[in-house]
Order: structure tokens, then sequence, then C-alpha cells
């Protein structure tokens, strides 16, 4: 298994197992067709539908720290938990993701708000072929958190008298991380 990916490899020993077509998330687009299949709240073999609304998402920081580097597809098929390592699906019955995350919200119980996050698949092909070969996935590690300059929602570039572009601000950094370290 490898931690940090959320993700694991799980061998079964059974006869007449019909494998997975797995897909390419690179070449999935925002507005693309795709299918969540899981077992929500324990109503197993559901599949529900949605559209690819981004990719290349980063929810570090939407959910805490120890959640994958991947950069997520967003998705808004409807995921609940149950879900969780369960595939999304292209209209060509190919796994291009991995669901992992919805929107978190106040209450104690998570539900479905319209906002998932499925780790891409070639991130995820990438990660097994680590994990079968035994060697760790090499990862930059800065030990630092920052927000997004670009989110307009958040009004941070407003607050800070520049303008609105691209780029992150420097909120913290970690003690006795590699940031840190280096001064």
């Amino acid at each position: 298994h490898d931690e940090r990916a959320d993700l694991a490899i799980i061998k079964i020993d059974a006869d007449n197992l019909q494998e997975a077509m797995l897909g390419n998330s690179e070449k999935a687009k925002t507005g693309d067709i795709v299918l969540a299949v899981g077992s929500p709240w324990g109503l197993e073999q559901t599949v529900t539908q949605g559209i690819i609304s981004a990719k290349n998402r980063s929810i570090g920081s939407m959910l805490g720290s120890g959640i994958s580097d991947a950069d997520y597809i967003q998705t808004d098929a409807a995921v609940n938990p149950g879900n969780s390592g369960g595939p999304l699906v292209n209209v060509h019955g190919e796994v291009i993701g991995i669901n992992v995350a919805i929107r978190p919200q106040s209450s104690m119980v998570a539900a479905y708000a319209g906002v998932v996050f499925a780790i891409p698949i070639d991130h995820a092909k990438k990660v097994m072929e680590h994990i079968i070969a035994g060697k760790p996935l090499k990862r930059g590690y800065l030990g630092v958190r920052f927000a997004d300059l670009a989110d307009a929602e958040s009004g941070l570039a407003k607050s800070l008298g520049i303008e609105h572009r691209p780029g992150v601000v420097l909120g913290e950094v970690l003690a006795n991380e590699p940031a840190d370290k280096a001064g």
C-alpha cells in the first residue's frame, strides 16, 4: 500500500473474474459523462451518473494533510460513504479514476453535495507499479501551507491589495519540515 496516495493493491484468489479495463485519465475532458460505482450507505452495486466538473484539482488544503498528492478529477456523480475506492468510469466502460473524497460539510457525517473527487487512473497506475515493484514512490515535499491567489471566491487577492492572478500566498512554514530546515 501507499498511504500518501491512499491506494493499496489487494490480490484476490478467485476464478472467473473479469478484469476492469483501465482508461486514460489524461484524455478525459471537463464535461465528459462518467459513472461512479460503489456501495453507498451499504447499497451494493449502485451506479450513479454525472460529468467531469473539473480536472487537476488540488484538495489537500480542503481536506487536510495526509491526502493524496494526485491532481484530482472533480465530478458531480453522486458519491457517498461506501463509494470510496470504487471506480469512476467513462462511457466506454474504462476506469478513469478511483473515487476517494467528497466535499466535507459541517455535519459529522459527510454526504453528497455535488462535489466529488477521484484519483486519476494515470496517477494510480504509477503508484501501483511502485507498490508491485516494492519501491517507494519518491515525492517532493516542502512542508508549507499556502492559499490559492487565483481563488476568486476567497477574495484573498483583493484583501491583500493585489490583482487577481494565478499563484499562491505562503501562509505558514511548518516547524521541522524541509522548508523550515532549509531556512
